[in-house]
């Protein structure tokens, strides 16, 4: 798709100037496509793609584009084409992007520079490339080699440590799982749904701070990628529990940056032993004084 693209862009001889004709072979192909400048502001966007979107191409210009993506795709996208953008090389990034009627299917975004006769980049030729229905056969044959739902992408250390509650979240899309035993930990009701919001809102507000500071410097690229916190949770009946969690961060290159992409753990309930050892420490004093 975008070699076909790239090829008619260069019998034309459009990299030398954005004639009006561009929309003539744009709106040509069967696929949706755009053209951007050199800082990757779009300037048209081909008659598939605002089939698709349901927005003519005046509203799809500069960067519309970056908010009908899915809210848990939008960081990795908009990193992915920064990147390009920065190094000049070619993109290639999997997102879901939202339709006219409100469905979000995955596509396969390529856009490749295009060079003046001084070799410096005048345009950005893209495509984007329906995969939604080989995304979810994937999901569907993981899920019938795995028994679960989701192909067992995410519950991984559920399954590694059933004796503890455990987290895992995605760093770049901001997907998070809890497993029973975390979701009891933190009192979660079974019909509300674990989020960021969610949990920060459960954490005690003395130990708010001090917590997601912790959580803060495991995710940093720059350190050792290792989570270690003792907190207080607050439930919906205001109750107080205690809470110790410890979590690794995983990093990888991703679209040239050093960033992590996974951050688990485990939450083990130390309530009753806060209280034994509170209840312990005053016989102490109390024997001391009495003495």
């Amino acid at each position: 798709m975008l070699t076909e693209l790239l090829q008619l862009v260069g019998r034309s001889g459009l990299v030398r100037r954005l004639e009006p004709s561009t929309r003539t072979i744009l709106d040509a192909l069967p696929y949706p496509a755009f053209v951007t400048d050199a800082d990757g502001t779009t300037l048209y966007s081909n008659q598939p793609y605002q089939a698709y979107t349901g927005l003519p191409a005046d509203a799809l210009r500069g960067n519309a584009w970056a908010a009908l993506i899915h809210p848990e795709d939008c960081e990795q996208a908009a990193a992915s084409w920064i990147s390009a953008l920065h190094l000049g090389a070619a993109l290639e990034v999997e997102y879901r992007f939202r339709r006219a009627d409100g469905e979000a299917r995955w596509f396969r975004r390529r856009a490749a520079p295009q060079l003046d006769d001084k070799g410096q980049i005048r345009y950005w030729f893209g495509t984007l490339e329906d995969i939604h229905d080989k995304k979810m056969a994937e999901v569907a044959a993981r899920a019938a080699q795995t028994g679960l739902p989701d192909g067992g992408v995410r519950p991984r250390l559920a399954q590694q440590f059933p004796e503890f509650g455990t987290f895992e979240w995605d760093p770049i899309t901001e997907e998070l799982y809890w497993s029973a035993q975390c979701r009891a930990a933190f009192g979660l009701p079974s019909d509300e749904e674990e989020t960021d919001e969610v949990f920060q809102s459960r954490l005690h507000p003395e130990d708010r701070s001090a917590v997601l500071e912790r959580i803060d410097r495991a995710l940093d690229p720059s350190g050792p990628g290792r989570y270690s916190s003792q907190y207080r949770v607050l439930w919906p009946d205001s109750t107080v529990h205690w809470m110790r969690a410890k979590g690794t961060v995983t990093f990888e290159e991703v679209a040239g940056l050093h960033r992590a992409v996974h951050f688990g753990g485990i939450v083990l309930d130390i309530t009753q032993a806060r209280r034994t050892e509170g209840t312990l420490t005053d016989a102490v004093h109390q024997g001391a004084h009495q003495g």
